[in-house]
């Protein structure tokens, strides 16, 4: 399993640094669900911004990466990292739409 403490340490090796990824974010979506709740329509915007931005500048490079190499595992790996921060951003889209029905 890969150590998320070492997020920064596996630059160049895309399978453990997909792995990181994928630990990490599975780690926040958890985590997002216990709290989402408690959280303020703003702050939801917010972390939404946030994931969108970080999906972008970070995770799609690699998964694109992934997808040019071909390698069967890698790419399940990045599909995998990418359909996590795709149902955490959906989490959050629905949360907000869910509260501005409630007005």
């Amino acid at each position: 399993m890969a150590d998320f403490r070492k997020a920064g340490l596996d630059r160049g090796d895309i399978r453990a640094e997909l792995k990181n990824f994928l630990l990490s974010i599975r780690i926040r979506r958890e985590e997002y669900l216990n709290i989402i709740d408690e959280l303020e329509p703003d702050e939801l915007e917010f972390d939404l911004r946030e994931y969108e931005e970080y999906f972008q500048k970070e995770v799609k490079p690699l998964y694109e990466k992934a997808h040019s190499i071909g390698v069967k595992s890698l790419v399940e790996l990045a599909e995998e990292v990418k359909e996590v921060y795709e149902d955490l951003m959906r989490i959050i889209r629905e949360k907000l739409a869910d509260g501005k029905q409630g007005k």
